[in-house]
Order: structure tokens, then C-alpha cells, then sequence
């Protein structure tokens, strides 16, 4: 389950084409109320032995715990660090922390 569409059309002056690049408000229709419905899929997904890639309302160190927990294999957090790219190294930060102390 991923929230990400690409590519889209953008428009310029009455003409359209595919966009060249990701832009974080055109790419998704979801946010961090996500996180419940991912925490569910991810639960009910792995209890069956499936490995799943858990992504969709990720936006702290602690939503990446709570999927791993569930029983997510890995976590991406593709929009929120696409519309926020600044907080790529401080959320990296809090969860080598979060498992190293």
C-alpha cells in the first residue's frame, strides 16, 4: 500500500506533458492519520508470515518502532520526507538512537 502516484500531468500554458519531477503536494492524498490503517494492514499481514514494507503516515522515530513492532520487515517514509526533506537526517537520528540507548 503506497500512497505515491508518478508520474502526473502538469499543465503550461494550455499544453500538458509528465511531469519531470516528484512534487510533495501533487504526489499523495494521504498523511499522518494514515498510521492506524498502516499499523493494521502491516499486523494482519505479517501474523501471516508475509514480510511486509510498511509505509503510509510515517513521520517520526516512534511510527517506525510501532510498525516494527507489528511486524513490519522495513518502513519507508516516502511523502512526508519528500514534502519535508530537512527532517531526513533528524528522523534518521532518532531511530538509531531510539535502538542504540
Amino acid at each position: 500500500m503506497d500512497s505515491v502516484r508518478s508520474p502526473y500531468f502538469e499543465e503550461s500554458d494550455g499544453q500538458y506533458r509528465l511531469s519531470e519531477r516528484l512534487e510533495a503536494d501533487m504526489t499523495s492524498c494521504f498523511g499522518h492519520w494514515q498510521l492506524p490503517l498502516t499499523l493494521g494492514y502491516t499486523y494482519t499481514v505479517a501474523k501471516h508470515g508475509l514480510k511486509v514494507c510498511a509505509g503510509g503516515g510515517v513521520t517520526n522515530a516512534n511510527d517506525v518502532k510501532k510498525l516494527l513492532a507489528a511486524g513490519a520487515t522495513t518502513v519507508q517514509s516516502a511523502t512526508f520526507l519528500t514534502k519535508f526533506p530537512d527532517k531526513v537526517s533528524e528522523l534518521c537520528r532518532e531511530i538509531v538512537f531510539m535502538y542504540i540507548w
